[in-house]
């Protein structure tokens, strides 16, 4: 996946603005001498993919690589680093969603969290992107991609290294980010690990703040999104690349996912 970094909306907060990115970056490169402190407007979600010091109200902090810290509004950010260059994954966000969401999630500002799978949250990232870059945006669907970046965070903030189930289910995730075109079966899923069907279902959606039948779908749709943009491909080759083998089928799934249909959206590519 290439690096961008978008620029949406740098306006103010507006009164009762629920959630709206300003700016989204992935993988985006900066040297250190071209970003002098700063003060935004908007909550600042920041992932260091390089070691970096901070410089915070509380004092400077090393960050490990694959760290993330979330800035409020009116905040000076400040970095150094003792490489050439910085890389960032990053969402600047404005609404009066951020701040309960946060306290419910209880995650702390300018306390970084280190990432075990910082791809993770890259991919959810990238995908508000190319929401936002629709004709006409889902507030739902960046809404809902946004509480699962949360997650995430809490997630790592939280828990203990990271268990033999858990890297199980982490195994699992993987096989679906690389096979979700095959026919994918929740069962076979839980034994290839052997939990039960009903256990798997409960400790995945615990672990990764979705359901695996849910994740399937989305890893699905986001890749046919990517798909769509290359009109040389019919909607039925689009289809098979995704896992369905009945073309209505995808196209019912599509538009429950994002609102619209596989045409309407390529219409808008």
């Amino acid at each position: 996946m290439p690096s961008f970094r978008h620029i949406f909306d740098l306006s103010p907060e507006l009164p009762r603005e629920h959630l709206r990115i300003q700016v989204a970056g992935r993988r985006f490169r900066f040297r250190p001498s071209d970003y002098p402190p700063v003060v935004l407007n908007s909550f600042s979600f920041i992932l260091f993919h390089t070691p970096t010091s901070l410089m915070l109200p509380s004092g400077t902090l090393q960050l490990p690589p694959d760290s993330v810290i979330i800035y409020p509004p009116g905040a000076a950010i400040a970095f150094s680093s003792g490489t050439k260059s910085i890389l960032e994954t990053w969402l600047r966000v404005v609404g009066s969603r951020i701040t309960p969401a946060l306290r419910e999630k209880k995650l702390a500002l300018f306390t970084p969290v280190t990432l075990s799978n910082p791809g993770t949250f890259e991919d959810l990232v990238t995908a508000m992107d190319r929401e936002l870059g629709m004709a006409k945006p889902q507030t739902e669907i960046i809404e809902h991609l946004f509480d699962i970046m949360l997650c995430e965070m809490r997630r790592a903030a939280g828990q203990p290294p990271e268990s033999s189930a858990g890297r199980k289910l982490q195994s699992v995730r993987s096989v679906i980010d690389r096979e979700f075109s095959r026919h994918l079966e929740i069962e076979t899923l839980a034994d290839g690990i052997g939990l039960s069907r009903a256990y798997f279902i409960d400790r995945f959606s615990k672990m990764f703040g979705i359901s695996p039948h849910r994740y399937i779908i989305r890893v699905r749709m986001e890749h046919a999104r990517y798909l769509l943009e290359d009109r040389s491909l019919s909607i039925g080759e689009i289809a098979r690349a995704c896992g369905y083998t009945d073309r209505a089928h995808f196209s019912k799934a599509f538009k429950q996912y994002a609102g619209q249909s596989p045409q309407q959206a390529r219409g808008q590519a």
